[in-house]
C-alpha cells in the first residue's frame, strides 16, 4: 500500500559511483566475411533530490556484418538496439504533487520515498535493421543501394489503477502535515513508431573540381500512440494518434524525394550545391 511506505527515512547519496562500461568483439567469420559486436551501458549519479541515486538500467547494442565477394562490390547487414527506462513524472496541470522525490511543489517532495513514483515508470526501446550494397564502377564512381527498418516502442508498468488525492505525512495532534509521501497518478504513453526506407545513391568524380551525388529517397511510416491522463478520479483524458482514434492501427504517411548535389573545389575555396525536390503523401 502506498500509504504504508516509510517516510522521513535519509537517502544516502554519498559514495554513489558512476561510469561508462562498453565491450567490443570484431573479426573474420569466414572468407571475406566478417563481423563487429558492440555494447555499452551507462550509469550516471542523479542529482540529488531524485527518485533513483543512479540512472536506470540502460544499453545500446550494435552488430555488423561485412561481405566482399569481389573488390568492387561489398554488403553490409547491421542491427542497433537502445533500451532505456525512466520514472513517470505524473503532472496533474504542470503540476507533480507527491509522485516522485524532487523539489517541486516548493519542496514538498523531498520526503517521498526513494525508487517510487505514483504514475509508474516508462520503458523505451529503439530497434534498427538495415541491408546495403556497394558497388564501385570505377576508380571516381559507386553506387549505394540501402533499406532499413526502425521501430521505436513506449511502455509502461506499476501503473495505478486510478488517480488519488496526494499522500501527505501525518501532523501532530492529528492534523495533516506538510510534506508529500505519495501520490498515485493516470499519466502514461503507449507508443510505437515504425519506419521503413529506402535510398539510391549514385556517386561520381565527374572532374578534379566536381564531386555530384544523385539520388532516390523513398521512406514510409506506420505510427500510432494512445496516451491518458486522469486529473482526478471523476476526469479522465484520452488521447489517439492512430486511425479513427483506434489504438493499435497506426497512420501511414509515405515521402518521396529525389536530390542532386555537386560539391565544387576551388584553390582555397570549397562550394556545396544542392536541389532536393520533396512529395509529402498524408494517410
Amino acid at each position: 500500500d502506498d500509504a504504508q511506505l516509510k517516510i522521513h527515512e535519509r537517502q544516502d547519496y554519498t559514495g554513489v559511483w558512476g561510469g561508462r562500461g562498453e565491450a567490443m568483439l570484431g573479426g573474420p567469420i569466414m572468407k571475406k566475411m566478417g563481423f563487429t559486436l558492440t555494447s555499452s551501458m551507462n550509469r550516471n549519479p542523479s542529482s540529488f533530490p531524485s527518485p533513483n541515486a543512479t540512472s536506470l538500467f540502460n544499453n545500446r547494442t550494435n552488430v555488423k556484418l561485412t561481405y566482399r565477394p569481389s573488390g568492387n562490390v561489398k554488403f553490409n547487414y547491421g542491427s542497433l538496439f537502445n533500451h532505456r527506462s525512466r520514472y513517470n513524472p505524473g503532472t496533474i496541470r504542470r503540476v507533480e504533487q507527491g509522485s516522485r522525490k524532487n523539489m517541486s511543489s516548493n519542496g514538498r517532495n523531498i520526503f517521498v520515498p526513494s525508487d517510487y513514483s505514483g504514475a509508474g515508470k516508462a520503458l523505451t526501446r529503439d530497434f534498427l535493421n538495415y541491408a546495403s550494397l556497394t558497388h564501385t564502377l570505377s576508380a571516381r564512381t559507386f553506387y549505394e543501394v540501402r533499406f532499413s527498418y526502425s521501430r521505436t516502442s513506449e511502455v509502461n508498468t506499476d501503473l495505478p489503477f486510478n488517480t488519488d488525492q496526494p499522500y501527505v505525512e501525518s501532523g501532530l495532534g492529528g492534523d495533516s502535515g506538510w510534506f508529500y509521501v505519495g501520490h498515485p497518478v493516470v499519466a502514461w504513453t503507449n507508443s510505437k513508431r515504425d519506419r521503413y526506407q529506402l535510398k539510391v545513391d549514385y556517386s561520381s568524380q565527374m572532374t578534379k573540381g566536381h564531386f555530384v551525388k544523385l539520388g532516390l529517397d523513398f521512406l514510409f511510416y506506420d505510427n500510432w500512440g494512445t496516451s491518458r491522463n486522469k486529473n482526478d478520479f471523476r476526469g479522465q483524458i484520452d488521447r489517439y494518434y492512430s486511425q479513427f482514434n483506434n489504438p493499435g492501427v497506426g497512420i501511414t504517411p509515405r515521402q518521396y524525394a529525389v536530390y542532386f548535389q555537386d560539391k565544387m573545389e576551388f584553390e582555397g575555396i570549397v562550394v556545396n550545391v544542392g536541389i532536393r525536390g520533396l512529395r509529402w503523401s498524408p494517410n
